[in-house]
């Protein structure tokens, strides 16, 4: 991060919110990107990579998160799961830098076989052991 201000603006590429509570009993969420559905609004395809962002956390809070969950997977990710930044701009700017990400529960359409994945069957009712009439 660049020059110190007193709040950051938090990226979060998990597909929901991430709460972690504080020592004066304040709940801290950060805003994650949800993935609902296979196909986009604009019909294509979801990416991975997409970061929730929350503006306005105090940095004393994230430091704090930071220290005490830093061994946490998102933290430890390359690329990291859950960053922060001084500005929106910069924040914007390395998540999509940082677009490859991960975290491990995209979406994807086995049957069509996306990301080189091949079904066990031929259907989803031979997956599921029955018979469509």
């Amino acid at each position: 991060m660049g020059k110190k201000t007193n709040t950051v603006v938090v990226r979060c590429c998990l597909p929901q919110d991430l709460s972690f509570s504080l020592p004066d009993g304040r709940k801290l969420t950060f805003r994650g990107a949800p993935v609902s559905r296979l196909v986009g609004m604009d019909g294509n395809y979801l990416r991975g990579g997409a970061y929730g962002e929350t503006r306005n956390v105090a940095r004393d809070d994230w430091e704090y998160v930071k220290k005490t969950y830093g061994d946490a997977r998102y933290f430890r990710a390359t690329p990291p799961l859950l960053f922060a930044e001084d500005t929106a701009a910069s924040a914007e700017d390395r998540a999509v830098e940082q677009n490859e990400a991960r975290h491990g529960r995209e979406q994807i359409d086995v049957w069509q076989g996306q990301s080189g994945t091949q079904p066990e069957a031929d259907s989803p009712a031979d997956a599921l052991g029955s018979e469509v009439a």
